[in-house]
């Protein structure tokens, strides 16, 4: 969905002022949804993932990633985005595809690696007599 807004976005450069407003509206859909859908990713990998006894440090160093991530943003739109234009949109599109292709196959080794090393939960004890 994020790369689909970029699409969008660098094709909003050039129409006609009608056009060009669908486009950027439509982009900015495509951009909601693609941020909506990261953060239930994010949370949906970050909370089973987590190590049992270890929430401090595993959602640290979670929320260091998405910081470093924040950090970088804006040096990329401003050198990527604004200096080149439309193909800057489209290097940004490519990234977010390049970003996420081995996603579905890192998380599903992630999730059946958790699921190996989880111990079964422990059975309650009725109480004797």
């Amino acid at each position: 969905a994020l790369a689909a807004a970029s699409v969008l976005f660098a094709l909003a450069d050039g129409p006609a002022a009608h056009a060009a407003a669908a486009l950027l509206l439509a982009g900015g859909v495509a951009h909601v949804a693609g941020e909506l859908l990261f953060v239930a990713a994010s949370w949906g990998l970050s909370v089973p993932l987590t190590p049992d006894g270890r929430a401090g440090e595993y959602q640290g160093v979670f929320a260091s990633a998405q910081a470093a991530a924040l950090t970088v943003a804006p040096l990329l739109m401003t050198t990527v985005v604004v200096g080149w234009g439309r193909a800057g949109w489209l290097a940004l599109g490519a990234l977010f595809v390049l970003a996420t292709l081995p996603a579905p196959a890192l998380a599903r080794r992630a999730l059946r690696d958790r699921a190996a090393v989880t111990p079964a939960p422990l059975r309650r004890r009725e109480p004797a007599g």
